[in-house]
């Protein structure tokens, strides 16, 4: 008999309303949406357009966030300027590589937190990467911080990794709007894995596009026609309860502050209002611990974060929750901790 999976990786899972699921189910079932797939495609740029009120012009589908930030930093390297990179350290490793390679000796690495941005000395040729959440739970930037760089250095580009701070977001959010390039992944976002909304104020990685067909761009991409649809389909819901998941968020942060167990072997870390959590042991074996969460059917991130930060040390686990997770998960998450308490 098959174990019922608790999700607290939405890297991996990402939890999804059950009115996605339903649709995505239907899709199979009743293909005729193929037949009107570009007007399912415009309704969701024409979605994305609205909410985070940028001008449809402005926004691309992609294969994903690391396919958007590929672009730019190809787009960048196609002008051939002495561009002056400024990276988060410890940043995901997909906004980093592809930029190590092909920017070697013009990278400098900044610490991500809104004083390490602030003291950044930016010219006009410099280019500076934000990812506004990170991945680990660790770093925020605020949207005060990013107005300041923006005012001080108004030539310099600025570019947004939305993908963690999406789903918190409120409607047509000034912070949308501030980046000259910035991109998200659908999944992040209650929406369909193979999906990434890239963002391009400038106009500049876009051009040459607009005179294509909504499909030909797609093709392009080489992008998921039924991912597409189903999030079109479901994007409305997403907005409705958007209100619902913010206090659903604050919720289950609060009931992890007020009720994670207080032992000396095991701690977390995260910044206020994430539900990125890492959980640190010491003195406890990693493998017996994950054990012990994986026959209970929990489904987690262990050891491979996606993250370039080396200052990560000891054994780790990564509970990144979602609001479609609820309270009695997290009971059952503290239990067995308290379990492994009992055993040592």
């Amino acid at each position: 008999m098959s174990r019922p999976l608790i999700y607290l990786d939405n890297a991996s899972t990402s939890l999804k309303t059950e009115k996605f699921k339903k649709v995505l189910e239907e899709s199979y079932e009743d293909l005729s949406w193929l037949d009107r797939k570009e007007e399912h495609l415009e309704s969701l740029l024409f979605q994305l357009s609205s909410y985070l009120g940028v001008e449809r012009e402005c926004i691309s589908l992609v294969p994903s966030s690391s396919y958007a930030i590929n672009e730019i930093w190809g787009k960048l390297l196609d002008q051939k300027r002495d561009w002056k990179i400024h990276l988060p350290r410890g940043d995901h490793i997909s906004n980093l590589a592809s930029a190590e390679y092909l920017f070697r000796g013009q990278i400098s690495y900044y610490s991500p937190t809104d004083l390490g941005i602030e003291n950044l000395d930016l010219t006009d040729d410099s280019v500076l990467l934000v990812t506004v959440k990170d991945n680990l739970g660790l770093s925020f930037i605020s949207l005060e911080t990013l107005k300041k760089v923006r005012k001080r250095y108004p030539e310099a580009l600025l570019i947004g990794d939305l993908t963690q701070y999406v789903s918190s977001s409120v409607e047509r959010e000034e912070i949308f709007r501030i980046f000259d390039y910035s991109y998200l992944s659908a999944h992040k976002w209650y929406g369909p894995f193979g999906v990434g909304v890239f963002i391009d104020t400038l106009q500049l990685c876009l051009s040459g596009r607009a005179e294509q067909s909504c499909e030909k761009r797609a093709r392009k991409c080489c992008l998921d026609w039924r991912a597409i649809y189903v999030w079109s389909q479901t994007f409305s819901e997403i907005i409705e309860r958007s209100e619902e998941f913010r206090e659903k968020a604050k919720n289950l942060r609060s009931y992890w502050e007020a009720n994670f167990p207080k032992y000396g072997w095991i701690s977390w870390e995260s910044v206020p209002e994430s539900l990125i959590f890492l959980v640190k042991l010491r003195g406890v074996n990693l493998h017996d611990f994950t054990f012990f969460l994986e026959e209970s059917g929990f489904v987690f991130r262990s050891s491979d974060l996606c993250s370039s930060n080396t200052a990560l040390e000891g054994p780790i686990v990564r509970f990144s929750l979602s609001p479609l997770n609820e309270v009695e998960e997290l009971e059952k998450l503290f239990l067995i901790m308290q379990k492994v308490n009992s055993l040592k």
